[in-house]
């Protein structure tokens, strides 16, 4: 994937998030997920474990902009999902959601942990040898 085709698909994720549109944010993220998987077939292990961590931040990055949403009230609580964080929604138009910090911070450490697991399995190989024990030649 060259440069300017990475610019061409992040100013179209942009774009769609701007424009509040789920649909199109979504159709942005899945080609950019397919052309990381292009890139992740030919890159050596090394660029494997930059690029998971470059997903992984920009995966935290869109939960930070699109958390979880839920209102609060003596009935109880509800969940009112996924919204732009600077447009909060609305229950008949006078109560307004909070953010699900909560569940927010489990998405957080979901994503650390998935994120950990994968750049320890791309790590590059070494091997390992018993302290005081000669290498084999």
């Amino acid at each position: 994937m060259a440069a300017t085709d990475a610019g061409k698909i992040g100013s179209e994720i942009i774009d769609a998030i701007l424009e509040n549109d789920s649909v199109k944010v979504a159709e942005a993220v899945r080609k950019a997920q397919l052309s990381v998987a292009s890139v992740t077939r030919a890159a050596p292990r090394v660029g494997r474990r930059r690029l998971v961590l470059v997903v992984a931040a920009t995966v935290a990055a869109l939960m930070l902009l699109f958390p979880p949403f839920h209102v609060v009230v003596q009935a109880g609580s509800g969940n009112f999902g996924y919204a732009w964080l600077f447009t909060p929604p609305r229950s008949m138009g006078r109560v307004v959601a909070t953010v699900d910090v909560f569940t927010l911070l489990l998405e957080y450490v979901g994503l650390l942990v998935v994120t950990a697991l994968l750049y320890l399995a791309l790590s590059p190989e070494r091997r390992t040898q018993a302290v005081g024990v000669p290498p084999v030649t």
